[in-house]
């Protein structure tokens, strides 16, 4: 507002003037009374209450901060968008007035879709779960990683023990190596211990090229069962022939070529729970894992050449091996998310 002075009128009315005018405006202002000031502070109210609300509504991703990007959130899920492997099984039901998953007995579930991760990145995996059966059974709760092609990467190609062997000479039954084989499994242990990656550039920071499995039973510990028998000096001794391919390749980049002793694991990235924990009857028990960067032989990173993940979780677990318990063991689980977290 402007206030001019008429040409003419005298400093006492001129200041008259101006002490009403601004008597005028501290009444009407008054956060208790001004008309102007209640509707402003009754917007910034609703707005409060309805961020609130908001905030209520999205608890189950209190761990998100600023910049945080939630790439999987089970909230609006059903069944269908699942994989299932059942022995047990599978179901939604009302939980307290929530739709949670219910496990009755041993169920496999595997998303159906995968989403982007670059491994230099941070990620959260997360989910709230209970035992609500006689006792509780074991869960495993982590990724399923593919590679830039949506192939999936398997435990044989990720897990190995002992060093390197650069490859000098192969024939039917026997490879000879420039270094001396170190750590490797030897006929005495499990069969399905005793495999072979082949990495043909000698870089073993990336997946090999060929994993030549072969056994007929992986528990056995028949020397003669297995890719190979014994892994000595620098002499490893084949039970069988190596694929044509195989050796074709490896005559090819002689010298170059590396063996390396490779074997199964853990069948996914088993994050948030690696098969030893049992969640409590009748609390929710939230588990859950930062996960980033690269490495052979881990469940705290990503495989080698992971570029998308899903999630796995396997509920009521127990081996195929052995006898289903004697009891009922059933699992509800809600508020699955994996999320990128700001750098």
């Amino acid at each position: 507002m402007k206030v001019q002075r008429k040409q003419g009128q005298g400093t006492l009315e001129f200041v008259v003037l101006i002490t009403m005018i601004v008597g005028i405006l501290l009444i009407f202002l008054n956060p208790q009374t001004g008309v102007f000031t209640r509707s402003l502070f009754s917007t910034v109210d609703m707005t409060a209450n309805g961020m609130s609300d908001m905030s209520s509504r999205l608890s189950h991703v209190q761990t998100v901060g600023p910049g945080d990007i939630v790439l999987f959130d089970s909230d609006g899920w059903d069944l269908s968008d699942f994989r299932l492997g059942e022995v047990g099984t599978a179901s939604t039901i009302l939980y307290e007035g929530e739709e949670v998953f219910l496990a009755d007995g041993k169920v496999n579930f595997f998303t159906k879709d995968s989403v982007l991760v670059d491994t230099d990145k941070s990620y959260l995996l997360s989910g709230e779960f209970m035992s609500t059966g006689d006792a509780p059974g074991t869960l495993y709760f982590g990724l399923i990683p593919y590679d830039e092609n949506g192939d999936r990467i398997y435990t044989y190609e990720t897990h190995r023990v002992g060093n390197a062997g650069t490859v000098l000479s192969i024939n039917d039954m026997t490879i000879t190596t420039s270094e001396t084989l170190d750590g490797w499994n030897q006929e005495t242990e499990y069969a399905g211990w005793r495999m072979l990656g082949v990495y043909l550039d000698g870089d073993t920071t990336h997946l090999p090229d060929y994993v030549v499995r072969n056994y007929t039973d992986y528990y056995s510990t028949d020397p003669t069962d297995g890719t190979y028998q014994s892994a000595t000096g620098n002499t490893i001794t084949l039970n069988d022939p190596l694929p044509k391919d195989v050796v074709d390749a490896i005559n090819a980049n002689l010298g170059t070529a590396i063996v390396m002793d490779h074997r199964s694991a853990a069948a996914y990235i088993y994050a948030a729970t690696t098969g030893n924990e049992k969640p409590p009857l009748d609390t929710w028990t939230t588990y859950s894992a930062v996960i980033t960067g690269e490495d052979f032989n881990t469940n705290t990173e990503f495989w080698p050449e992971t570029a998308s993940v899903g999630i796995v979780l396997l509920a009521n677990y127990y081996p195929a091996t052995v006898d289903p318990p004697d009891l009922d063991q059933s699992l509800i689980f809600q508020n699955i998310t994996f999320t990128e977290l700001a750098e």
